[in-house]
């Protein structure tokens, strides 16, 4: 799995909406990449922490969605892809 795709699809991955064969796919790749490790654990610390409704550092959906849209766009310029 590419790092690009690995990230794409942290939404769905962090509602447990992917299939066992994706989920277990992803983890390989967590496992693998360093710095898709990073980017995860941002990202899902970034969900639980506006799920719980905190008014402090909580971003907006767009924010998230422009923030995940720059992490990929950076991975994509670094030909990070595996």
């Amino acid at each position: 799995m590419k790092c690009s795709q690995c990230i794409e699809l942290f939404d769905d991955y962090i509602d447990g909406l992917l299939t066992r064969d994706t989920i277990e796919k992803i983890q390989a790749h967590l496992k693998e990449c360093s710095h898709c490790r990073v980017i995860f654990r941002t990202y899902s610390l970034t969900i639980r922490l506006s799920r719980r409704g905190e008014t402090f550092r909580t971003l907006s959906a767009e924010r998230l969605r422009s923030l995940k849209e720059t992490i990929t766009s950076k991975l994509r310029m670094q030909n990070k892809d595996i």
